[in-house]
């Protein structure tokens, strides 16, 4: 079985580390900023971010995929 991609799902979360890298740089780069400060303001956009993007990718890949899943289909399925 495939697993399709899903592309305008991966650009989307691509983008917002993208955005997320360049606030930060901005930050250190011309505002004057430590890093450890500009860490502490995007520090919960980052940590939405991952966990975001652990949700949607467990989400986006199908159930019965893998050798572990269709154990437990083959378990359910015995009387």
């Amino acid at each position: 079985m495939k697993i399709p991609w899903r592309k305008n799902v991966l650009c989307l979360v691509i983008a917002g580390y993208v955005t997320l890298l360049l606030i930060f740089g901005a930050m250190v780069w011309k505002g004057g900023m430590t890093a450890e400060a500009a860490y502490e303001v995007v520090k919960g956009p980052l940590m939405a971010l991952i966990g975001g993007s652990l949700a949607i990718s467990k989400d986006l890949i199908p159930l019965g995929i893998g050798p572990e899943s269709q154990q437990v289909h083959s378990d359910r399925d015995d009387p």
